[in-house]
């Protein structure tokens, strides 16, 4: 995989994590299916991005 595209998917990523919208990524590993869901997560006073939550499931 190459790095710069990497690093675009990561930063497009980001950018609509911060927006406010979770992000689903389905990646096909060997023989199964894997479904990635980020949701952002903020502040609760100042409503500052503030990272994400990272879950996982085969489907």
């Amino acid at each position: 995989c190459h790095p710069e595209e990497t690093h675009n998917k990561i930063n497009e990523l980001i950018f609509s994590l911060m927006k406010g919208k979770k992000v689903e990524k389905i990646i096909n590993d060997k023989n199964r299916k894997l479904k990635f869901v980020y949701y952002p997560i903020f502040d609760d006073n100042n409503n500052n991005y503030r990272g994400f939550i990272e879950l996982s499931d085969e489907i």
